[in-house]
């Protein structure tokens, strides 16, 4: 699914310093740039490492005109340099903003906005610990270097293996070989939002700043907005701390949902996951508080690390998987099961496996990760039928938001730090689409069939009143597009042929007139199929087989229905958009070129929805009960 990435403000962001050459700061020694998103989008956290205290001049250029700061110089016994930390405040929202440290560096970045679309990447487990690791992880910062318009990165904690080895440090932003400062280049041109990680200290040792709400809530536990999203970070890995942490989420929460705000979740420990931590006992004690809670608030999406594997899976808060189904291929959001979303490994360190386990007492869990909709780590339930935990695949995913729909596409690729070389160039790995609200509602909308005609369904006695199927069996047979396999019954189970799918789009168009030559050598002139098949050749709508027959009694897969409807709908003259793609569907990787598009734009006008699993089963055969519905629901999009 091809995802378009949007600028963010009116300002056109700095694409050209996500470039920036360092030549000033190697001679002056002015390193480890980075920007920090504040709790107000008029402040943003600047954090650099130099050599001496007499670096701390920071001019930033933007609407407001040069604003000078200074920043506070601090040594560091660990890192055997002067870490800085300056506070850049004032800032407008949503604009560009250039700046300058003590003549020695220069960057780039754009201050959060209060409206409007962005995309985000979310990352989590750069654990850099080694030249190789580094060489990887310089992979993924010039991939996000290449990304257009992208907002800030979210960082789901464990940037570096030990937080107190100043080397880790230094290759996370330097990373050395082919992509050699990519890391720089990134961090020191784009906003960053982290989350505390086990192998981080609270300090980051200093080479992070990350702002803090205060009071008992303990290290890196804050909030912000940007555009229409309320992000609250929460830090796990201060148990001592839940009590007052939960009562900030609960103010936080309840401020975004009077603003009508998205609300996202984020913090390193993955309580919900597929891989060997599920039943760690500090993960147990965090999903029992914290389940219920994010369940009850109603948060929407919930970003998690720690785990090294890449899951989804919208959970309740007892653990169970909601089973949401997909409408208008959109996942609808507001259903008390927030989107559970463990970020893989970005990094290129470890991958854990899935493991058998016992479901404790009192733990909100169930069993074989049942929880999930996807899980990397388990064949069954990844969409390439393979396990990361063997292929070493990173990951990182990026979010979209555009008003009241978020969009998630989620990348693999394979760097190998030895070789310096890609092995596996970055593919789609999964995606989906979460919508709320009125875009929720418009998908509703444009699936639920107005009320069937009231004739009765030629009084068939193999379809009950109570049947899903009933009213569009009740429509199709008064308006004669449809006719029953008897007099008295309609056999709803069998299969739709293509000669009746032929004959019921004949009739809809008012029967014209056609060739007098057959277009097909099995079909003669006197056949019952002859018209409709002349009819659906000359108007493109259906080609016979490689031999050349038309086989009227012959099956039609829901892929060959989509094409046909497709093709009718085209020969109308009507548009045939095909929104937002297949990408939700669990087996959209399955869909064949030729019947994409058309899939596409019956899932987005509400022609076809998914079968369970969320699949959009393009091979399967469809029922007559399922061509009566297509029918019912092609009258109204023609109408």
């Amino acid at each position: 699914m091809k995802i378009h990435i949007r600028r963010v403000g009116t300002t056109v962001f700095l694409g050209l310093l996500l470039s920036v050459l360092l030549p000033c700061a190697a001679a002056a020694g002015v390193g480890q740039v980075n920007l920090h998103i504040g709790q107000s989008p008029d402040c943003v956290y600047l954090t650099y490492s130099a050599p001496d205290a007499s670096q701390g001049a920071v001019s930033v250029a933007g609407p407001e005109g040069t604003l000078t700061y200074s920043a506070q110089a601090a040594w560091s016994n660990t890192a055997e340099k002067y870490l800085y930390t300056a506070e850049l405040d004032g800032l407008s929202p949503g604009s560009a903003y250039t700046y300058e440290i003590a003549g020695a560096y220069s960057g780039g970045f754009q201050t959060p906005a209060e409206s409007g679309a962005f995309t985000f990447a979310f990352l989590t487990d750069l654990q850099i610990g080694f030249t190789s690791d580094a060489r990887s992880t310089g992979a993924l910062f010039s991939l996000l270097n290449h990304q257009d318009g992208l907002a800030f990165a979210y960082m789901a904690g464990d940037f570096v293996d030990s937080a107190r080895n100043e080397q880790q440090w230094e290759l996370l932003f330097q990373n050395g070989g082919v992509h050699a400062g990519a890391g720089q280049s990134f961090l020191g041109n784009h906003l960053l939002a982290a989350a505390q990680g086990n192998h981080d200290n609270a300090s980051f040792s200093g080479h992070i700043t990350v702002p803090s709400a205060g009071g008992e809530v303990g290290p890196a536990v804050y909030a912000f907005d940007y555009s229409n999203v309320k992000f609250i970070v929460l830090n796990l890995g201060h148990s001592e701390t839940w009590t007052a942490q939960a009562d900030f989420l609960r103010r936080e929460a309840a401020q975004a949902r009077s603003a009508g705000q998205w609300i996202v979740v984020g913090f390193h420990q993955s309580i919900y996951t597929g891989a060997s931590h599920i039943v760690d006992s500090g993960i147990i004690s965090a999903r029992k508080f914290w389940s219920p809670l994010l369940a009850e608030l109603g948060v929407d999406v919930v970003l998690q690390g720690h785990d090294h594997v890449y899951t989804r899976g919208f959970v309740t808060g007892t653990g169970a998987n909601a089973g949401l189904p997909v409408v208008r291929n959109a996942y609808q959001a507001g259903s008390g099961a927030p989107l559970y979303l463990t970020g893989g490994e970005s990094g290129a360190v470890k991958w854990y496996g899935a493991r058998t386990y016992t479901v404790s007492p009192g733990d909100p869990l169930t069993p074989s990760y049942a929880f999930l909709d996807i899980n990397s780590a388990v064949p069954a339930q990844n969409p390439w039928g393979t396990d990361t935990s063997e292929t070493h695949e990173q990951t990182y995913t990026l979010i979209y938001v555009e008003g009241d729909t978020m969009t998630f596409s989620t990348y693999m690729f394979r760097y190998d730090g030895r070789t310096d070389q890609m092995v596996t160039a970055p593919y789609l790995y999964d995606s989906l689409i979460l919508r709320r609200g009125e875009a929720a509602q418009a998908d509703t909308a444009a699936i639920t069939i107005p009320s069937a005609d009231a004739s009765p369904a030629a009084g068939y006695t193999d379809v009950a009143s109570t049947a899903w199927y009933a009213g569009a069996v009740n429509t199709v047979s008064s308006r004669g597009l449809l006719d029953g396999r008897s007099a008295a019954q309609f056999a709803p189970e069998e299969d739709l042929t293509r000669g009746e799918l032929v004959t019921a789009l004949y009739r809809l168009s008012g029967t014209p007139a056609v060739s007098t030559l057959s277009p097909f050598p099995d079909i003669s002139s006197d056949s019952d199929d002859f018209d409709a098949a002349a009819w659906a050749s000359d108007a493109g709508l259906i080609s016979g087989f490689p031999d050349g027959r038309f086989a009227a009694e012959a099956g039609v897969t829901r892929g060959q229905l989509a094409a046909v409807l497709y093709r009718y709908v085209s020969h109308l003259g009507m548009d045939t958009p095909t929104g937002s793609g297949t990408g939700t569907y669990a087996d959209w990787r399955q869909v064949e070129d030729w019947c994409r598009a058309p899939l596409s734009w019956a899932v987005y006008t509400g022609l076809l929805q998914g079968k369970s699993g969320n699949r959009l089963a393009p091979e399967a055969a469809v029922t007559r009960a399922e061509g009566a519905v297509f029918l019912s629901r092609l009258l109204y999009l023609t109408a």
